[in-house]
């Protein structure tokens, strides 16, 4: 079992994940590497413009940072609204980019209409008690 990831220093593939059905082992999954590379790019990406701000700014701005990030990540809007997160996106300059994300539908974008009121207090865990 465990997950299948190529090295690039051996030249090998090993063992990544594997699919199991009522306890039997089905197959064994491998990832691209170049899948590989692609998980793990922001990760390295937010390390070196740490590193890089670190050197220009001091090492208490990529700290500033990542507390902002923090912040930014945890604001949500009403629970039938999907956030865009548009805050983190510009501190992290993602809202320069255009993807294919951005010009196919997004399936969270649904035209029902949701009681608000409802939602909001389910999600909050209130529950509608009569008061009388």
């Amino acid at each position: 079992g465990g997950i299948l990831e190529f090295d690039g220093m051996d030249q090998e593939w090993k063992p990544v994940a594997t699919v199991q059905q009522h306890d039997k082992v089905v197959r064994q999954v491998r990832k691209h590497p170049v899948e590989v590379i692609q998980s793990q790019f922001r990760e390295q990406q937010e390390q070196s413009r740490a590193q890089l701000f670190s050197r220009l700014y001091g090492t208490a701005f990529p700290l500033q940072l990542m507390t902002e990030q923090k912040i930014l990540s945890q604001v949500r809007r009403l629970p039938v609204l999907h956030s865009s997160q548009l805050g983190l996106a510009t501190i992290r300059n993602d809202d320069e980019s255009f993807g294919f994300e951005d010009w196919v539908c997004d399936s969270r974008d649904t035209e029902t209409i949701v009681d608000v009121h409802r939602a909001t207090e389910s999600m909050l865990g209130w529950s509608q008690k009569s008061q009388f």
